[in-house]
């Protein structure tokens, strides 16, 4: 937890009035990695014509991130 807090630069305090404990700040990186990916992957496929493009460009994205 205290590698959790220094990393953050806040408080205990300041951390339990947002986070209920690490469960719920793994769930919320969790929800935040997967939306930015999933936002990435759909930008980059909207730039190609064919379906195969699009996997490739979704696979490319998802090892640049």
């Amino acid at each position: 937890m205290d590698d959790i807090l220094v990393a953050a630069d806040v408080s205990r305090r300041t951390f339990y009035k947002r986070y209920a404990g690490k469960d719920e700040v793994a769930e919320a990186l969790l929800v935040r990695s997967v939306e930015t990916l999933i936002r990435a992957v759909m930008e980059r496929a909207a730039r190609t014509a064919s379906p195969r493009e699009q996997i490739e460009a979704a696979v490319d994205v998802y090892l640049d991130l």
